[in-house]
């Protein structure tokens, strides 16, 4: 129940703005380009340097563009680190700004992004009402043929996640094959080929969930080649444990435990605590099958500390996203509509980490 993804679709809407922004506004040259890209280059690197730049440029920035970029550089730099708060006030300035804009294109950027914060906080009720009427208003304007492909791939992959979490995987595999299909559209596209690699390995993990391994390796060696061209080290990550995952599930516990621990050594623990504890639980059941306790101790006293970790993260998180709601009402055409669903979401997610925590409590006596 991660109120955090390990990546989010952010990056890739701001990987998508940069060059479309650019030629919106034609021979001049964009304001605070090179502060911009150091800022975009940061974030998963120095999520902090990242929200200074970005904070700067927004500042003291003239054009719209250049705003609406910084604003969406501080969207990705404050949820790289885990602020979901912060996030969420600055995705809903970009979505303010653009409103006042009149552009149409701002507008579908911002309702995708403040969409997609919304998910990953687990919001999905209200994550939809924003990505619908990004789709609205996508059929009513004049896009290029790479802008309507991504923001359409971008909202059906958002939609899948949220699907992914409120009903099943098999029905969260139908958005992500529509993103696919969209991303495919324009292939040459690099951006376009970022997201390609991401909803492969989201669709990756929802066919393991359903143990349709052989199709799961194959989006996960699709993720991998996509991301070894591209220099996208997260989703090679990802997709490996996703591999060591399969060996695991198909018996063969220490090719599966030699690849676990290999990636295991070379991820930051720290900017990737999911992954880590999921390499830690891979590592522990290896080693409880192949019968080294002495091994599987070692991993599950590690997985329970990072369990724990990951649950004070979530309820930190959960804290930032009620602070934000309290003290800012959500911003949309049908006010009382999106704050209901919003109560009644946020009741959810707390009854939801009330029962986990009487869960692990209950298993520990």
């Amino acid at each position: 129940m991660p109120i955090f993804k390990f990546s989010t679709l952010a990056l890739l809407w701001c990987c998508f703005l940069m060059p479309q922004m650019a030629q919106t506004q034609e021979q001049q040259e964009q304001e605070f380009a090179k502060e911009l890209q150091e800022a975009n280059l940061s974030v998963y690197q120095d999520a902090e340097k990242a929200v200074e730049i970005s904070a700067f440029v927004y500042k003291n920035a003239k054009n719209t563009s250049t705003k609406i970029t910084a604003l969406v550089t501080l969207v990705n730099a404050y949820t790289a680190l885990n602020q979901s708060g912060e996030a969420l006030k600055y995705a809903t300035e970009t979505f303010e700004l653009a409103k006042t804009s009149e552009n149409i294109q701002y507008k579908i950027w911002a309702l995708g992004l403040l969409g997609e914060q919304y998910q990953v906080s687990h919001l999905n009720g209200i994550s939809r009402e924003y990505l619908d009427s990004a789709e609205v208003l996508i059929q009513n304007s004049n896009l290029s043929e790479e802008g309507m492909a991504v923001s359409r791939g971008n909202i059906f992959a958002i939609k899948g996640n949220g699907y992914k979490d409120e009903i099943d995987c098999e029905y969260a595999i139908k958005n992500y094959d529509l993103a696919i299909d969209s991303y495919k559209s324009i292939p040459k596209y690099s951006a376009a080929r970022n997201n390609l690699a991401l909803v492969f390995l989201e669709k990756g993990n929802c066919l393991l969930e359903l143990n349709a391994l052989n199709a799961a390796e194959k989006n996960f060696r699709l993720t991998l080649d996509i991301a070894q061209k591209n220099g996208l080290e997260e989703y090679m990550q990802r997709a490996e444990l996703g591999l060591a995952m399969i060996k695991s599930r198909e018996g063969d516990f220490t090719n599966s435990k030699d690849d676990a621990e290999a990636l295991l050594a070379t991820i930051d623990t720290k900017l990737h605590p999911k992954l880590k504890n999921e390499l830690y639980l891979l590592l522990r059941d290896n080693y409880l099958v192949l019968g080294a306790m002495e091994k599987y101790n070692f991993y599950n006293q590690k997985y329970e500390k990072s369990a724990r970790e990951i649950t004070d993260l979530e309820k930190h998180q959960f804290q930032q996203v009620l602070q934000f709601v309290e003290q800012k009402p959500t911003p949309a055409t049908n006010n009382i509509g999106i704050e209901n669903i919003l109560l009644y979401s946020l009741l959810l997610l707390s009854t939801a980490i009330a029962f986990w925590e009487l869960f692990q409590w209950a298993r520990k006596r």
